[in-house]
């Protein structure tokens, strides 16, 4: 895998006029996305303890998330998150 990115994102249906809120998350090899927040999460580390409680503690079936945030734990690698990169020592304990 290559450097994991969570972007914080506004979804908007053009033709009807529906907005919601989750992230995108992506490497050069997968991309994801979660758009059912009911409102935006800029903190970096909420929108980060948001996708592992929905996607790794939670009961979502989503493989791809659960799988790109599991190869973090299991390998101790960082992510990029909006744009700021936090090392696995910032992060393992939310893991």
């Amino acid at each position: 895998m290559s450097k994991l990115c969570l972007v914080a994102t506004k979804f908007e249906n053009v033709a009807q006029g529906d907005v919601s809120y989750g992230f995108r998350m992506y490497d050069e090899y997968m991309t994801a996305y979660d758009n059912l927040m009911e409102a935006p999460e800029l903190d970096d580390l909420k929108l980060l303890e948001y996708a592992l409680h929905t996607y790794v503690k939670g009961s979502s079936s989503d493989g791809e998330i659960c799988g790109a945030l599991l190869y973090l734990k299991e390998n101790e690698e960082g992510i990029e998150i909006n744009g700021e990169w936090y090392e696995w020592e910032q992060i393992k304990e939310m893991f």
